[in-house]
């Protein structure tokens, strides 16, 4: 993995204080009775000095590049009486910046609601939009989605287009850019005569948050994935 150049300074202090941590930790190991208080004192400061510095790198790269992360919980889905609900796992995109927000692929999404004349499954699929604004936390995401199946002797097939936004019933990303989000959008389905006309609702609630980032092999970090 490159490390942008602003970090590299830090990255060098990471593997000076891993190296002091390791040097101290050997004469601990090899230390008499009377050296032991001492050398644990200078054991401690090391590796919370060590620590720190990680903590300074994955802020860094916070800040230096496009950051990775994923959305996962579940979406609902309303449609007069349809109604039903689907684990998601979203993979997203933040550039450089924290202003755009990007999905980075949306998997289909399968509901099944009972009806007063049966089962009904659907598939939810993008056709348009998944990329949009975000600040601090907040997120505006325009989208076009198109729902097909069947149940009930029926079939299923129409589109409609939304924007999915944390504002109220939703709620922003907290705290700001990792934690838990509730995303809602809503509009009016296009064809199909089972649903033409009607009022489709989405929501969907799941934490934000960022897979584990080795660093050469050497120091785990978390919340980041550098590209």
């Amino acid at each position: 993995m490159s490390v942008a150049p602003e970090c590299q300074r830090i990255l060098r202090d990471i593997t000076a204080a891993a190296n002091d941590v390791e040097q101290v930790q050997q004469r601990l190991e090899a230390a008499a009775p009377g050296e032991t208080i001492g050398l644990l004192k200078q054991y401690r400061a090391a590796t919370r000095k060590l620590h720190d510095l990680q903590d300074s790198l994955a802020n860094c790269l916070a800040d230096s590049y496009q950051l990775e992360a994923s959305l996962r919980g579940t979406a609902t889905v309303t449609v007069d009486r349809l109604r039903g609900s689907s684990n998601i796992s979203f993979p997203i995109l933040l550039n450089k910046a924290r202003t755009v927000i990007t999905l980075a692929s949306f998997p289909p999404m399968n509901f099944t609601s009972r009806t007063p004349v049966g089962d009904v499954t659907v598939t939810l699929t993008q056709t348009s939009g998944g990329s949009g604004t975000y600040a601090n936390g907040n997120i505006v995401l325009p989208l076009g989605l198109h729902l097909s199946g069947s149940g009930a002797g029926r079939r299923v097939n129409s589109d409609i287009n939304m924007t999915l936004t944390t504002d109220p019933p939703g709620s922003p990303v907290s705290p700001t850019t990792f934690g838990p989000v509730t995303l809602v959008g809503s509009g009016i389905f296009q064809g199909g005569a089972l649903i033409d006309g009607k009022r489709g609702d989405l929501t969907v609630a799941g934490t934000v948050s960022v897979p584990h980032l080795r660093v050469d092999g050497a120091f785990q970090l978390t919340r980041l994935v550098a590209r």
